[in-house]
Parts: C-alpha cells; structure tokens; sequence
C-alpha cells in the first residue's frame, strides 16, 4: 500500500503518517513553532491517534518536535537566530572532519553524476524551479559524509543537516539558490581534481555561504514582524 495525496492507507500507518509530517515540517508545511493538533491532524490524514502519536515521537527523537515544558503542548521546534549559526559552523567542522577522513573514498563517477546534474539545475533554477539543486546539493552532502565511514559522524551531521533543511525552506530565494550553486560546481571540480586544500576551502566557503544567507533572511523576517 502506498500514500495516497496526503492521506494514509491501512498498511505500515505508523511510517507513512511519520513521512508526511516530516516531508510537512520540512518543506514549511508545518511552520516553526506551530502547535501539533493531534485530533486534527488525525482527521486530516484520515487514521486514528495512535500511528499520529507514533510518528510525533520518532519526530521529537529528530528534535524536529518538542514538548513545551510549560504548557505540555507539542510543537515544531523554532531554532533561534543564534542556533541556527551554531548548527551550521558545527555542521561545516563535522563535513570538513567528513571530507579528511574519507576524501579517497568519494567515487568519481558520482561526482561527474552530480556536476552534470548541477548543470541541469542550472537550467531549472532559471525557470524558477529549485527541486533539481535541491536534489543535487542533497547527494553532494550525502557523498561527502558517508565517505568518512563513521556511523556517529553520519547520525551527528545527519541530524544538524535535518535543522538546516527545515530552516532553509522557510527562506526560500532564487538568488542564494544561484549562488549556492555557483559554491557546488567549484567544489565538486576540485573533488574530481584530487584537490584536497581546495575542495576544504570550498565546502566550507558553500556552508559559510548558506549560513550568511540564512542570517540575512531570517533578520529580514524579524524585520517584517516587526513591522
């Protein structure tokens, strides 16, 4: 059986209600700090609390829901300004740790993959559509992390990487998506050139990036706010 729209079938409920909030929080769907309704959201996806309340504990087990101490309410975690740097400088000491311990062991052929790949995101993004970059800036990572070998380096970086995603499609700009792209081209030129110093430069030049771009955008909606 398989998920129908946004609606559940009967067989693995728990899984699939658990990938739809998930895919929800992460595209923006569910926004930060929004309180979970679990009588409603289990109207919305047509099923019973239980496999609801199965999917909100695998999600609070991400940190991608917590528990309001205060209240005993449930909601989507809303990181801070201050948070959302600290994840992304530890993010880039851990893929940087990533790109040492396992720099031999990327396949080349999955790095031309992937630059032929960012040159059909290219194409898309002037057309407005962001989801091959997204795509292909996702299996970069992927190569990149899983190449170090380490499961607790994998399962760390993974979970940061999770928060940033979620923060990155809050703001949503075709301009940082071109300049981001820009920063994966040189790095993976400089991965298929054997160029250690200089794929180190720029991956941690890509995340600096984004996280320059996520400050400025989430200062913008402060701004707005306050407005």
């Amino acid at each position: 059986m398989t998920i129908n729209g946004d609606t559940v079938q009967r067989y693995r409920v728990g899984d699939q209600v658990y990938s739809i909030l998930r895919a929800r929080i992460l595209n923006g769907i569910l926004l930060p700090g929004e309180e979970i309704q679990m009588e409603g959201l289990s109207r919305n996806l047509k099923t019973s609390k239980t496999p609801v309340r199965e999917a909100l504990n695998r999600l609070k087990g991400e940190g991608l829901v917590i528990e309001t101490r205060s209240e005993g309410k449930l909601r989507i975690i809303s990181l801070s300004l201050d948070e959302i740097v600290k994840i992304c400088e530890l993010r880039a000491v851990l893929e940087t740790l990533a790109l040492k311990w396992g720099f031999d062991n990327i396949p080349r052929e999955k790095l031309k993959e992937n630059l032929q790949a960012l040159g059909i995101a290219k194409d898309s993004l002037e057309k407005g559509d962001p989801e091959p970059f997204r795509e292909a800036d996702n299996i970069l990572h992927d190569l990149i992390i899983r190449s170090a070998g380490n499961q607790w380096l994998i399962q760390i970086t993974y979970h940061l990487k999770t928060l940033i995603d979620m923060t990155k499609n809050i703001f949503p700009s075709q301009e940082r998506y071109r300049e981001c792209l820009h920063d994966h081209i040189l790095l993976v030129e400089s991965l298929l050139n054997q160029d250690k110093d200089g794929a180190t430069k720029n991956l941690n030049a890509d995340i600096d990036h984004m996280k320059n771009c996520l400050m400025v955008s989430f200062q913008q909606r402060e701004q707005r706010g306050i407005a």
